[in-house]
């Protein structure tokens, strides 16, 4: 019988939002990502209705003025938090992504929803536009 420090250390292994969130900004072709949230919100929105994977987790309330997840808000806060998504410029307009923490999420997906992920990077670059990459 597992005890609770190994149920506990068993989910640590199994992908989180954080976790998801953190691949497709890591896949982005540019350095510098555009920190323009209620874009985020707007692409993730439009997304999740191709994607079961983003569909699955994350909820959008469209009665205001643009798509709004909370889920999704929370998921970037703790990557702020764990400085994995780091706004390194002075006017925090732009967010750079830990890559050896973007490795670390890799490794709980399989090779099968990474290929998914990707695509759906290149999506959300797509769908972002020349706002993606922050000059």
């Amino acid at each position: 019988m597992a005890s609770k420090v190994d149920e506990f250390l068993d989910s640590l292994s199994e992908p989180t939002v954080t976790d998801l969130i953190l691949l497709i900004l890591g896949n982005l072709s540019c350095q510098n990502i555009n920190r323009n949230m209620i874009m985020f919100q707007k692409v993730f929105y439009d997304l999740s209705k191709k994607y079961p994977l983003l569909e699955q987790r994350f909820r959008f309330n469209t009665s205001g003025i643009y798509p709004y997840s909370e889920e999704l808000e929370r998921a970037i806060y703790r990557l702020e938090w764990a400085q994995a998504l780091g706004a390194v410029n002075p006017s925090y307009t732009s967010y750079q992504v830990d890559k050896k923490q973007v490795e670390e999420s890799r490794q709980k997906y399989s090779p099968y929803e990474i290929e998914e992920i990707e695509q759906i990077s290149r999506e959300f670059e797509k769908h972002m536009g020349e706002y993606v990459c922050y000059i």
